[in-house]
């Protein structure tokens, strides 16, 4: 009986969890349709200040300025009748709402990860010390966005004619740097866990099909951080950011489908 008892304690709380990514990725997703409509961002000038860098979108560029040369090319709008300032500005000023939605997202992701591996014994992946360590990057990374949103929105005051000081450029280094870190430590983290699960499914029997899902979503966490990390210490390579975002999305968005048809099967709906 008391093994009955904390089987369904323990689903219990993998379906919490579960409904917890959904309503945090709902909540995400939503905001940054949001965030592009209300910002309908103009392209920035091209130049040779951005090689690699395949979207004209301005606000990954932007995160990434290192001088204020690049500052003032990105701030250039290809349409001189544009304005990218007040654009940038208001992605900003979303930007805060959003930052907590995908910080919540992140800590669903790792407490259903986390349920899942209690689920199936994994008894190290699913302790409190492998947890507590995913859980501290949360706060890292929303003050290292709140930081980061801070110098943006002063770089966006400088006209033209003033000169932009070393000190707001060198503190947007570090503080998109601290931001896009701790992401990509998290996603290591879910990472680990997504391929810990594929390797506990193998150890309790589960057909190699049930086990890919777990698999393909680790893998893909872990392939965003290569890149993303390159991105971060290479200047030459800045624009690999592109592409670790576009998988990184992917992995979030395969573990909010992977939650939803958790809950569907358990429940028979998705609330």
């Amino acid at each position: 009986m008391n093994a009955t008892v904390h089987s369904n304690s323990t689903e219990q709380s993998l379906i919490a969890s579960a409904r917890g990514v959904l309503i945090a990725g709902v909540c995400t997703l939503v905001l940054a349709i949001v965030m592009g409509a209300a910002s309908n961002a103009p392209p920035f000038a091209e130049s040779e200040l951005n090689p690699g860098f395949q979207s004209t979108n301005a606000i990954l560029w932007f995160e990434l300025a290192h001088n204020e040369a690049e500052v003032r090319a990105l701030l250039t709008p290809a349409q001189p009748d544009a304005n990218l300032r007040a654009a940038l500005d208001t992605l900003n000023y979303y930007d805060f709402p959003f930052m907590f939605a995908y910080g919540f997202l992140l800590l669903a992701m790792m407490c259903f990860a986390r349920d899942l591996l209690r689920q199936r014994g994994a008894a190290m992946f699913s302790s409190m010390v492998f947890f507590t360590t995913g859980l501290v990057l949360i706060p890292m990374v929303i003050s290292g966005d709140i930081m980061e949103n801070l110098q943006l929105l002063k770089l966006t005051r400088y006209e033209a004619a003033q000169s932009i000081p070393f000190e707001t450029i060198l503190n947007l280094e570090i503080f998109t740097r601290m931001k896009w870190g701790t992401i990509f430590l998290a996603c290591a983290h879910l990472g680990v866990s997504y391929l810990a699960l594929g390797l506990a499914s193998s150890e309790t029997r589960t057909s190699a099909w049930a086990r890919a899902p777990f698999l393909v979503l680790g893998l893909l966490f872990l392939i965003a951080v290569v890149p993303g990390t390159i991105a971060l210490v290479s200047l030459e390579r800045r624009a690999l950011l592109e592409i670790a975002t576009l998988v990184m999305i992917v992995a979030w968005l395969g573990v909010l489908v992977h939650a939803g048809t958790h809950v569907f099967r358990r429940t028979g709906r998705l609330s």
